[in-house]
């Protein structure tokens, strides 16, 4: 269908009666602008427009589509033609339209799965958090931890419960790498220490994420002199690599669930200490009690509430007890005069069915309190 031949064709029947675009746009009921885009080829009348026209120019509406005058069978042939031609060529304008859409339209799915793939294997298991513990029968680490991240890695020693804190004079911290000691810091100061290393070039931490080796972190603690080692251990706590994030997380011990204990669980146990206790300046309780041969010394730091020391004497014998009130852990050591002969780390479970001789002499002690 050649619109400007129609447009022609109109404008010649137009011209025949003496009529102008307005005139005529008066008769079709439509505006001069309306006929204007006719007679240039920018549109062609619709149905009911084509029905006035007709009427109007006596000629047929195959003809107005055709844009001549012609023979009733050439007429209909050409124009039949014509339609068909028109409605081929807009199905293949259409059809290049789709494959072009379908086309982008792929092109972008595709590019958002790489993208996709691209960040979930460089994010999927990128962050790792461990506890840092000492492996140490008379060092505890509270607090420590290392974290893992494709760009940072934080390491915080934490602080350290140990029975001759205050002879420390140095604390060292290095990482053994293919034989070779790497001083992450040495410090005169016993204060909680953080440092933020940057994987790359001259980073303190040499990790190959495909083949962690983290078992490989030492503390040297330097007393009177006499340097002493001790072996970190780091627990992993939480890494990255669950697709749907845990609300909750329960650790079981094959028989029940166990939750872990808030802060304040253990508050009215630290109001009875200070109730009991008596102030002894510098924001110091103690408590003492003395039964036929043995004398118990119970020292709280109100600078420290988390914490309760016991000294026990009996006989010849000094038991030591450093109790974590918040974690239930206890460390403890056992003197014969000024010599450590005994001394462990364990969980205080007042629920355990069988308890050892320690759990049992400091579950007696601390009833003495309540």
């Amino acid at each position: 269908m050649d619109n400007m031949r129609i447009g022609n064709f109109i404008k010649e029947l137009r011209n025949e009666l003496g009529l102008s675009q307005g005139e005529l746009a008066e008769k079709v009921y439509i505006t001069r602008e309306a006929i204007s885009k006719w007679e240039n080829g920018k549109s062609i009348p619709t149905y009911d427009s084509l029905l006035t026209l007709a009427s109007l120019f006596n000629v047929s509406i195959d003809e107005l589509l055709l844009g001549e005058r012609k023979n009733d069978k050439i007429n209909k042939e050409e124009i039949i033609k014509s339609i068909y031609d028109d409605k081929i060529s807009i199905t293949n304008k259409f059809q290049k339209k789709t494959k072009i859409l379908i086309t982008v339209i792929a092109s972008l799915v595709i590019l958002f799965f790489i993208f996709l793939m691209y960040y979930f294997f460089n994010s999927y298991d990128s962050v790792k958090v461990y506890l840092v513990k000492a492996n140490d029968s008379e060092v505890v680490l509270t607090d420590g931890f290392l974290v893992l991240t494709n760009e940072k890695i934080y390491f915080r020693l934490g602080n350290i419960i140990y029975r001759n804190k205050e002879k420390i004079t140095n604390i060292k911290v290095y990482y053994d790498y293919k034989n070779i000691n790497h001083l992450l810091y040495s410090t005169d100061r016993i204060e909680d220490t953080l440092i933020v290393d940057y994987p790359g070039y001259n980073e303190y931490f040499k990790i190959n994420k495909k083949n962690m080796q983290l078992d490989n972190l030492y503390m040297t603690l330097t007393e009177e002199g006499v340097e002493k080692t001790v072996k970190l251990n780091l627990e992993n706590d939480y890494s990255n690599n669950h697709l749907f994030f845990r609300k909750t997380r329960e650790v079981s011990d094959g028989k029940k669930i166990i939750n872990k204990k808030s802060p304040d669980e253990n508050a009215d146990f630290k109001k009875i200490i200070k109730e009991r206790f008596e102030y002894k300046g510098d924001k110091t309780y103690n408590y003492i009690i003395k039964e036929k041969n043995m004398e118990y010394n119970f020292i709280f730091y109100e600078e420290n509430p988390s914490r309760l020391y016991i000294d026990m004497k009996e006989n010849n014998l000094n038991y030591v007890y450093n109790i974590m009130i918040d974690d239930n852990e206890v460390l403890y050591y056992v003197f014969d005069e000024n010599k450590q002969i005994d001394g462990d780390i364990f969980k205080l479970d007042l629920e355990k069915e069988e308890t050892t001789e320690q759990e049992r002499r400091l579950f007696h002690l601390i009833k003495k309190i309540k």
